[in-house]
């Protein structure tokens, strides 16, 4: 059995005692071993020096100078009278794992700047994160706030374009509209005025003139031929007068209101509907109104007041149109 020792490095000493089962000696301590027939031989230091009991041969000369090469410490313990002498693969094993380390040492001192350049640019990388999520923190906080203030925003614009339509609807609410009233090349306000003087005789109504504050075509969308004709009464009671008995008119008569009516001479056959003027909005929502009537089989839809209004049945409750919204929601009913 052969022990072999490194005296620099113990941790290498470690693993060959483990693999070969032998004692650990520290090196310059003194060695020795019982034996039979006293067959034991030793060196203690890698020197030209050694000691032989009994009639056994020291290691030939250049097994010695391996030893002296590789700077470990030999002990030879022998029994019997062959000697078992293996040191050969023990020193190729220590010297294969002596250039192994210091392939890795010097592997690992030309890794140790990268790594330290990794850790700096980790380190930076960590510090733009930081600071980006406070960005980001901060800006979500700011989204958040002008979401809210735009919900406040919106939801006061709505308020305020409730109040403009409000205002417009009374400003409008004894006024009268006559449309696809033919059109003449010149027209005056006293010609304006007849028309809606001979339509009051027509339905067997008593309007005078005086009852009229202003009365004028506006100018037409589109460059409409006819625009309609806007008649200004002194009171919501006049204006809702002339409505019903023109509804009246229409119910009793298969020939339904037309230019003659109004006095015209030309395209006397024209049909003209005289209504209570919507505002912009109202108009709409009059005409989104009537597509609901007839895709939902409503039986009822009219305006008072400026207001919109749709019912289905006699029976049904009223209900009131305010926005668009509303009329697709219906619409979208089950």
């Amino acid at each position: 059995m052969v022990t072999i020792f490194q005296e620099c490095q113990p941790e290498f000493l470690h693993d060959l005692v483990l693999k070969m089962k032998a004692y650990i000696f520290t090196p310059g301590d003194s060695i020795c071993r019982k034996a039979c027939y006293c067959y034991d031989s030793y060196y203690e230091k890698p020197t030209p020096c050694y000691k032989r009991t009994a009639h056994r041969r020291a290691p030939p000369d250049e097994w010695f100078r391996a030893y002296l090469q590789y700077g470990y410490r030999y002990v030879s313990l022998r029994s019997g009278r062959k000697s078992s002498i293996k040191y050969n693969n023990a020193a190729k094993l220590c010297f294969r794992a002596k250039q192994i380390r210091e392939a890795q040492q010097k592997e690992l001192k030309s890794i140790n700047p990268t790594l330290k350049d990794i850790q700096q640019t980790n380190h930076s990388i960590e510090s733009s994160i930081s600071y980006l999520s406070a960005q980001n923190e901060e800006l979500t906080k700011k989204i958040v706030q002008l979401e809210k203030k735009g919900q406040e925003d919106r939801e006061y614009i709505t308020l305020l374009e409730d109040k403009i339509e409000s205002i417009q609807i009374n400003c409008r609410k004894s006024n009268l509209e006559l449309k696809n009233v033919p059109r003449k090349n010149t027209e005056s306000k006293e010609e304006l005025i007849e028309m809606i003087l001979s339509l009051s005789t027509t339905i067997g109504g008593n309007l005078v003139q005086s009852d009229i504050k202003d009365i004028y075509r506006v100018r037409g969308k589109n460059n409409s031929p006819n625009p309609p004709i806007v008649v200004e009464t002194t009171s919501t009671m006049v204006k809702n007068d002339i409505l019903k008995l023109c509804k009246a008119y229409n119910t009793k008569n298969k020939l339904k209101l037309c230019a003659k009516n109004l006095g015209i001479r030309t395209r006397e056959d024209t049909p003209i509907y005289v209504s209570e003027q919507l505002t912009a909005k109202g108009s709409r929502l009059y005409f989104r109104a009537r597509d609901l009537a007839r895709s939902r089989q409503y039986k009822f839809c009219w305006t008072a007041y400026g207001r919109v209004y749709v019912r289905k049945t006699e029976t049904s409750p009223i209900i009131a149109i305010n926005s668009e919204i509303q009329v697709d929601q219906l619409i979208n009913k089950d």
